[in-house]
């Protein structure tokens, strides 16, 4: 457990705790397909702006863009262990700036983005941004 003021991850993720290869030695267990949904709450890119200097400033910077550096860590561990990854944000080209922490038009908006996106059968991205040239690798090799 982290102590007072630790920074820690944003999210974990431990495929069961069970390496791929532990679980060739489960001979009665009937093997499936393992996947991972991601949704962030966020968009995968920072977005430009000017930091306060000052400790605090720059640790509200580092924190904001932490999450980002936690899904190249979990596509890599899916990726190691043979998973399938999912993962759903918030898409670059939505530009409704929030006004305040609980903006209700920011809210509103961004709901009926997901809402109409999902409504249409959303296309999962198969890794963080900036991999997908890694993921069309994959692809070519006959690897999800």
């Amino acid at each position: 457990m982290p102590g007072a003021g630790q920074i820690t991850y944003e999210f974990t993720f431990n495929p069961l705790a069970v390496g791929k290869e532990a679980r060739k030695e489960m001979k009665d267990v009937k093997p499936r397909s393992m996947r991972l949904f991601i949704v962030r709450n966020s968009k995968t890119k920072p977005e430009f702006g000017v930091t306060e200097a000052g400790l605090k400033g720059i640790t509200e910077r580092a924190l904001s863009t932490q999450g980002i550096g936690d899904l190249y860590r979990v596509y890599a561990l899916t990726k190691l262990d043979g998973w399938d990854f999912n993962l759903a944000v918030i898409p670059e080209d939505f530009k409704v700036e929030r006004k305040e922490e609980f903006d209700r038009n920011y809210m509103n908006q961004l709901f009926n983005l997901a809402y109409d996106l999902g409504s249409q059968g959303y296309a999962w991205m198969k890794s963080p941004a900036g991999l997908k040239q890694a993921a069309e690798v994959d692809k070519a090799a006959g690897k999800k």
